[in-house]
């Protein structure tokens, strides 16, 4: 079977597809972050220059089987020439005293 049979045979599973959403975030990360990577041209072994680690880090970060620092989640952005945004699921109400409530989107950006 390959993978992607194997894949949606698992999705058939509530508590599998459960977990499976639940990790979509970090998944989706970790594709932006190889996509930026390779966007730019860059090896692991030159990427982890630029950020003064080992190529093994970025391989694990990638893969998602290492932990990373916020403030090395903003150096790797710098090295890749990317931001940081952090966006709500939906819009969340802005209540100014005195006026009445507003729908704004919030934006994060480093």
């Amino acid at each position: 079977m390959d993978r992607r049979k194997h894949k949606a045979k698992l999705m058939k599973d509530p508590a599998f597809r459960a977990a499976r959403e639940a990790l979509e975030p970090e998944y989706q990360l970790r594709r932006q972050l190889v996509q930026a990577r390779l966007l730019r041209g860059l090896t692991q072994k030159d990427l982890a220059a630029r950020l003064g680690t080992g190529q093994a880090a970025i391989s694990r970060w990638e893969q998602g089987t290492g932990n990373i620092t916020f403030q090395r989640l903003l150096a790797l952005a710098e090295a890749l020439d990317c931001e940081i945004h952090i966006e709500p699921k939906r819009e969340i109400p802005f209540i100014v005293e005195g006026m009445e409530a507003q729908q704004l989107p919030l934006r994060v950006s480093s």
